[in-house]
């Protein structure tokens, strides 16, 4: 495995090194000092509400950092009596951890592929790991890696034998995945969907568009810009592609370069489809987990491979951790996804729930981020609950509220709380065996508690599961 040397960093931030040997070769890079080893190089980055620069004597008297990257006019007295350590001076440390990365990234020469979207991010960054990683030797951000800190992060864990390195790339604002981009360089860029979220912050499906744009705007004349053939805003994307596309779509018939032939059946378990003549099932509900396969297709097709020969890998696919899972509890089927909610989500998750048999029941929590069109957005998926078959919708969070006066005035029986608690108690009492239960939510309403509650009330043990149809 190939190390840092005192050298390649001062190669990389453009700083001479001085009274130091530069063959010294340091153990890692840590922006934490809790984690950090001792040898690493630790980069004291700045927010609103810290200075790593605080840290930075600990860093090195009492973790034994062996050099130090220093953004302040000042040194300390203590900088000065360790003259052991190098110090690599830089305007800005988060744009030198940036560039840490991405000279990492080169020196391993590791190809990148970056993936952005309203929804399906994450999905579609594990979905690419399982079909991809039979081929190619990869690496992919964990967690929520997705943002200034974490993709370069995600970068610095690359090692020689890698041959792929897969990023997600969030987004809040105008911007964000300009400078993103920049510090990853990559040859492949997904964009999933244009949705809604984050229209708090955007203003429109348009501006949000844009944003999202700036992922294939920084690709390479020679890299392939993954698109979605049936978005409204597939023709802006393509625009302002630097990239040839490849697109693809769920829709049988949409024009795109993948997509199915046919769509055989769908369930609450599966979904059956044709492609090049060969029927396959995909493992997971919903036409939403269809569109994230083909955009992983299309990756795989840009990259020179088969695409039946990808698609041996689709008997062992499975939900990423923590996203829309199956829950056995006290008789009935519990779908979870509270790992986030916006109105396409949500309607592919009722989908889902509307393919199950036995009385199907809503847990609803507000979808967030949609700025000054979040009541009317609730609105209207209330007014259309009953079109899915729910008999039961329990909603909770102020948005909801109104979600739930527009399914009761459809005649759904609806209700709202003010608590998760009444809710979970509620639930509790009215749960029968053989009911589909839906539990969607943004993550910041915490929903999955309420699937903790109705655990210790019936005192079961959690078991996976599907719904049976």
């Amino acid at each position: 495995m190939k190390q840092w040397t005192l050298d390649d960093i001062a190669t990389c931030l453009g700083t001479p090194l001085l009274n130091h040997d530069p063959g010294i070769q340091l153990s890692g890079i840590s922006t934490d000092s809790r984690t950090l080893e001792e040898g690493s190089l630790f980069v004291p980055l700045v927010g609103e509400n810290f200075d790593g620069h605080s840290y930075a004597q600990m860093a090195v008297e009492q973790c034994g950092a062996r050099a130090i990257v220093w953004a302040r006019q000042e040194r300390p007295e203590w900088l000065a009596s360790n003259p052991d350590v190098a110090v690599f001076p830089v305007a800005d440390t988060l744009e030198a951890y940036q560039a840490l990365g991405l000279y990492w990234k080169k020196k391993c020469q590791v190809r990148c592929i970056a993936v952005t979207g309203s929804v399906g991010k994450t999905t579609t960054k594990e979905f690419l790991g399982h079909f991809l990683s039979p081929r190619f030797d990869l690496h992919k951000s964990r967690a929520n890696y997705n943002n200034d800190i974490g993709v370069p992060k995600t970068l610095l864990e690359l090692q020689p034998k890698h041959e792929i390195v897969i990023v997600e790339m969030g987004m809040r604002g105008r911007g964000e995945i300009q400078r993103l981009v920049r510090a990853s360089e990559p040859e492949v860029g997904i964009v999933t969907a244009i949705g809604t979220s984050h229209l708090e912050l955007l203003g429109s499906r348009e501006e949000i568009a844009c944003a999202k744009a700036e992922l294939v705007q920084g690709l390479p004349s020679d890299g392939r810009a993954i698109l979605p053939k049936s978005d409204d805003f597939f023709a802006l994307l393509c625009d302002r592609s630097a990239a040839g596309v490849v697109s693809f779509s769920s829709e049988p018939g949409s024009g795109a370069d993948l997509e199915p032939d046919a769509i055989l059946s769908e369930d609450a378990q599966s979904t059956v489809f044709t492609l090049e003549g060969q029927s396959y099932r995909l493992p997971l509900p919903g036409r939403h987990h269809l569109h994230d396969l083909f955009a992983v297709l299309a990756t795989g097709y840009s990259l020179g491979l088969a695409v039946g020969d990808m698609l041996e890998a689709l008997p062992t696919l499975g939900n990423p951790e923590g996203r829309a899972e199956w829950i056995e509890l006290a008789g009935a089927q519990f779908y979870l996804d509270a790992y986030n909610s916006a109105p396409e989500s949500l309607r592919a998750s009722l989908g889902v729930l509307a393919s199950c048999t036995g009385r199907r029941v809503a847990v609803l929590g507000d979808m967030l981020e949609l700025g000054s069109q979040g009541l009317r957005a609730h609105r209207e998926i209330g007014e259309t609950l009953g079109q899915y078959g729910v008999a039961l919708a329990l909603c909770y969070g102020p948005l909801c509220e109104s979600l739930a006066q527009q399914a009761k005035s459809t005649g759904v029986d609806a209700h709202w709380f003010a608590e998760k608690e009444e809710l979970t108690e509620f639930l509790s009492r009215e749960l029968r065996e053989g009911d589909s239960v839906l539990v969607k939510a943004s993550r910041g309403m915490a929903l999955e508690t309420v699937v903790d509650g109705i655990k210790e009330r019936v005192g079961q043990n959690v078991a996976g599961a599907r719904c049976d149809v």
